[in-house]
């Protein structure tokens, strides 16, 4: 059973297309990370599956039972939004109560569920206190205790923790991911933040444009993109264009304008001479060594294997990590090495060194070309 699922859920604001056909399953259980750049639809994607927006087209189900039509306070669903909405009027224990009097349930009850779900989310010394006197951080707690106590089997979080600093957004997220393993709600989590996504997510889905371009577990998304788009928007790449010089037996050969034309083993066979293709190569498979010629260019063996020989314009730290940026002819390209290297400087002549069998190949439209392994 599905624990909530969508089919073509479209949302128009007038001419503004804001979703357009958006199915989707998210398992009982599962934690899905609804993933996208700002302005994608995914919040508006969120609200329409809490009641909070009305579908201008499509339907959505909460284990197995349609409820697009019904308001938020009956479906079975919980949300925490992103300024986290707590009452400054009440205190923290009659907040995290507030939806259990909602739902009918008598003083004394609601307060012993609100005080148990305070201890859960080790927040129960601060069960008297105003919200106003609580750090991003507890309040955050606050609101998701407020939603848990409820035990709506669906709980919608609309970037709950955009507000809040690097280092207690890094501990939240780990503690999110705990809670779900505690309580097992089938969960949907907005955000824009990629390592967030593949922190907390037993799958990702990712939106652009209003429509949903590709869902499944974090690795399997970062290893095979279904398109440019995915591919860019999960991570820094360097991304190089290229045109097809030649269809040969394995694959094609591709001209990038930065050195002699690489050869790359595609299995496509549609390809033909002359089409355009990205190419990208990700820092992970780049090493970098001191060279010891100066040729600024990129050279092919007879084995997929590369070497692009450059110089370092510019050295980003970035703690543990050191990005260098390397000028290969009139291409900028760049790849990270722990710190502790300082034999290569800037201004330093360095080898970037990579195989084809680890780059991705995009065509003219964006959709991923394979590449034999």
């Amino acid at each position: 059973m599905s624990g909530l699922h969508t089919e073509n859920l479209t949302k128009r604001f007038g001419d503004l297309v804001a979703v357009e056909d958006v199915s989707l399953t998210v398992e009982a259980g599962e934690l899905l990370c609804l993933l996208g750049p700002s302005g994608c639809g995914k919040s508006t994607t969120l609200r329409m599956l809490a009641g909070l927006e009305t579908p201008t087209e499509g339907e959505v189900y909460i284990n197995d039972t349609e409820v697009t039509d019904q308001p938020p306070y009956k479906q079975d669903s919980s949300m925490v939004f992103q300024e986290w909405a707590l009452f400054p009027h009440k205190s923290v224990i009659e907040n995290v109560a507030f939806g259990l009097k909602m739902q009918g349930m008598d003083k004394k009850a609601r307060r012993e569920k609100a005080r148990e779900m305070l201890e859960v989310m080790e927040m129960g010394e601060f069960g008297d206190a105003s919200p106003t006197d609580l750090s991003g951080g507890q309040q955050q707690r606050v609101a998701l205790a407020r939603s848990l106590a409820t035990e709506s089997p669906v709980l919608l979080l609309d970037e709950p923790l955009s507000n809040l600093d690097k280092r207690l957004k890094e501990q939240m997220q780990i503690e999110i991911k705990e809670i779900h393993s505690q309580f097992q709600r089938t969960t949907i989590h907005v955000t824009h933040d990629q390592d967030e996504a593949f922190t907390i997510g037993d799958k990702i889905g990712i939106m652009n444009d209003g429509r949903l371009v590709q869902v499944g577990p974090p690795r399997e998304v970062y290893n095979n993109p279904k398109n440019k788009f995915v591919e860019e928007f999960l991570g820094e790449t360097n991304f190089i264009k290229g045109s097809v010089e030649q269809v040969v037996s394995d694959g094609v050969v591709v001209s990038t304008g930065i050195g002699e034309p690489i050869r790359i083993p595609l299995q496509n066979r549609s390809i033909t001479e002359g089409d355009r293709i990205h190419v990208s190569i990700r820092p992970e498979i780049l090493s970098l060594e001191p060279a010891t010629a100066e040729t600024n260019t990129v050279r092919a063996d007879g084995s997929h294997n590369f070497t692009a020989t450059g110089t370092v314009t510019n050295l980003l730290y970035r703690g543990s990590t050191v990005r260098y940026y390397v000028d290969v002819g009139d291409t900028s390209m760049f790849v990270e090495k722990t710190v502790g290297d300082s034999s290569i400087d800037e201004g330093s002549t360095v080898e970037l060194q990579w195989q084809a069998t680890g780059l991705l190949c995009f065509d003219r439209s964006g959709d991923k070309i394979k590449v034999q392994s």
